[in-house]
């Protein structure tokens, strides 16, 4: 159960990361986040 839960909270953390990196590339549109996105 508390493996089952770890899983969970990573893939969710993991989740709210990706949300945050398309938030960031729709706003500029890609240009200024360009190297960051390639860095990741």
């Amino acid at each position: 159960m508390n493996q089952l839960t770890a899983m969970m909270l990573k893939e969710a953390e993991i989740f709210r990361k990706a949300m945050i990196v398309l938030l960031r590339m729709q706003v500029a549109d890609g240009d200024i986040l360009t190297p960051r996105r390639i860095r990741m």
